[in-house]
């Protein structure tokens, strides 16, 4: 089954029996997840993340109540990242071809080979439950290490590089 769409998607109307209407929905979009709306930029999660790192780091000169100032900080990061990327304040449809990427942290080759046995033996044992065809087993296989292997796949925001580099 080589499927496009994200992870949940895949997982659920690859390793769901019985989820079919949920399947159906996911692909397409009718259950109303906002993946590609603001709340699901392809920075939301850098900014979340070098909000939390950038807390932690400099906690004494910011308010103690993160909580609550969380999404603020978020949103001046934001505002900062596109500022520096020359983008227009505020663009909501995250088009801004010069948008800078953060740094990466990804796992090591050793990580990833682990990760792949590991995912490998897993796939193995739950597809075998639902799919008794050996061919389809294989397949659902084949595309599972597959996407193990794509650059990028399982890397974050580097926020340790981001808070050393002066401009932030």
């Amino acid at each position: 089954m080589n499927q496009e769409g994200d992870l949940v998607t895949n997982f659920v109307c690859q390793m769901l029996p019985g989820a079919n209407v949920t399947c159906r929905d996911l692909q397409s979009g009718s259950l109303g997840i906002p993946y590609k709306n603001e709340a699901a930029s392809p920075f939301k999660l850098d900014y979340e993340m070098l909000a939390q790192a950038a807390y932690k780091k400099y906690e004494s000169i910011l308010q103690n109540d993160f909580l609550n100032n969380r999404r603020r900080l978020v949103g001046l990061i934001e505002q900062y990242h596109q500022k520096l990327s020359g983008c227009p304040l505020h663009f909501k449809d995250y088009s801004c071809e010069t948008l800078i990427k953060f740094p990466l942290a990804c796992l090591t080759d050793s990580e990833q080979q682990e990760l792949a046995m590991r995912t490998s033996q897993f796939v193995k044992d739950t597809v075998k439950e639902h799919h008794p065809s050996q061919n389809e087993a294989d397949k659902i296989q084949t595309t599972t290490l597959e996407d193990l292997k794509k650059k990028e796949k399982f890397c974050w925001i580097d926020t340790v590089k981001v808070l050393k580099d002066p401009k932030w």
